[in-house]
This record gives C-alpha cells, sequence and structure tokens, in this order.
C-alpha cells in the first residue's frame, strides 16, 4: 500500500485510529512509531482485513514476534470498526489498471 487513496472513508478512519495507537505506543516504549509498524503496513492491515494474528504476520514488516505482542491491539481496533473479516484479495478488484501492491507474503 502506498497511497491512502486505496482505501474508502471507512478503512480510513479505521487507518487514523490503528495510527493514533501506534503513536501512543511509541510514547509509551519511547520509540520511534515506525519501529512498531509503518504507515503503508498499517494501510495494508485495514486494506487486507486483517483478522487473527496469522493474518498479521503475512503483512510485510510484520514478523512472528512483532505480531505477537502488538497483534491483540491491532485486531481489537479493527473489531472495533467491524473491519476484521479475514484476508481479502484484491487482486479482482484493481480500477484503472493500476496494480495492488504485494505488501502480503504469499501462504
Amino acid at each position: 500500500m502506498d497511497s491512502i487513496s486505496r482505501l474508502n472513508r471507512d478503512e480510513r478512519r479505521v487507518y487514523e485510529q490503528l495510527r493514533l495507537w501506534r503513536n501512543s505506543q511509541a510514547r509509551r516504549e519511547k520509540i520511534r512509531p515506525y519501529i512498531i509498524a509503518h504507515n503503508t503496513a498499517l494501510m495494508a492491515i485495514v486494506y487486507y482485513k486483517v483478522s487473527n494474528i496469522e493474518e498479521l504476520m503475512r503483512i510485510y514488516g510484520f514478523s512472528e514476534r512483532k505480531a505477537n505482542k502488538y497483534g491483540n491491539e491491532i485486531i481489537e481496533i479493527m473489531n472495533q470498526y467491524k473491519m476484521a473479516t479475514g484476508i481479502i484479495d484484491h487482486t479482482l478488484h484493481i480500477n484503472n489498471n493500476i496494480p495492488v501492491p504485494m505488501l502480503i507474503t504469499p501462504q
């Protein structure tokens, strides 16, 4: 995910909540926010509708360790907004021949 324009209005709201959570978490841990997750990873989480730790580990930048450390809070936010529906294959929904970036690893 290289552009927030791929997200609809509801997805953008969830993305912003994930950013707020990440920034708050980074302040508590006294680390830079990108250490927890890059913006592109947060966009991918919302775009692909990640619903569990295993799916989160498929998002580029989320190792097993990082997914286990932050995953429950991320999934909770996704659930609050009813976005955690499971990995969605967007390759069939490409608009204007714009390729969907691969921020998700194959199973």
